[in-house]
C-alpha cells in the first residue's frame, strides 16, 4: 500500500511541475521538437500564465475566463482535469482514513465541473459518458468500502 500511496503522490508532484500548453501553437510530431517546445513555454513567463489560466487549479474554472480561452488550452484543461479526477479516486484509499474522503470529494468536484464543461462546449459524447459513470461508481464503491458519507 505504500508504493501505492508514493506513486500517487509521485504523480500529483509531476503533474504540478507540468505545464499547460501555450495558446499560440500546437506542439510538433516528434520528441525531440515537442520537449523544445515544452520547455520554450515554460521558459516563457510560466505555465498557467502563457496558457490564460490565472484561476487557482483547486478551484472551479470561472466560466467568462474560461469560455475566452481558445479550444485547444479548454481542452488541455479538462482533460488535465479529468485525469486528476481520476487519480484522486482511484487513490483515494491509499492516503488513508483522515484525507480520503477530502481526496474523493476532490475527484468528484473536478469530474462534474469536467462533465459540465463538455457538455457546455458540446464535445460530450456517449464514450466519455462512459469513462465518467465508471469513475463515479469506483467512488460510490470506494465510499460503500470504507462507510464514508
Amino acid at each position: 500500500m505504500h508504493e501505492r500511496y508514493s506513486a500517487a503522490v509521485e504523480a500529483e508532484e509531476a503533474e504540478r511541475t507540468q505545464p499547460p500548453p501555450r495558446q499560440a501553437a500546437s506542439p510538433p510530431p516528434d520528441a525531440a521538437a515537442y520537449h523544445a517546445y515544452r520547455q520554450r513555454a515554460v521558459d516563457e513567463g510560466g505555465a498557467s500564465a502563457a496558457a490564460g489560466i490565472t484561476w487557482a487549479l483547486d478551484e472551479p474554472a470561472p466560466p467568462h475566463r474560461f469560455r475566452a480561452l481558445p479550444p485547444p488550452v479548454q481542452l488541455a484543461y479538462i482533460l488535465r482535469r479529468l485525469t486528476m479526477a481520476e487519480r484522486h479516486i482511484h487513490y483515494a484509499a491509499d492516503y488513508g482514513s483522515l484525507r480520503m474522503m477530502a481526496q474523493l470529494h476532490l475527484g468528484e468536484q473536478w469530474l462534474t465541473e469536467c462533465e459540465a464543461l463538455l457538455r457546455q462546449l458540446g464535445w460530450w459524447n456517449d464514450e466519455l459518458g462512459e469513462r465518467v459513470a465508471a469513475l463515479r461508481d469506483a467512488a460510490t464503491r470506494l465510499k460503500y468500502d470504507y462507510d464514508l458519507d
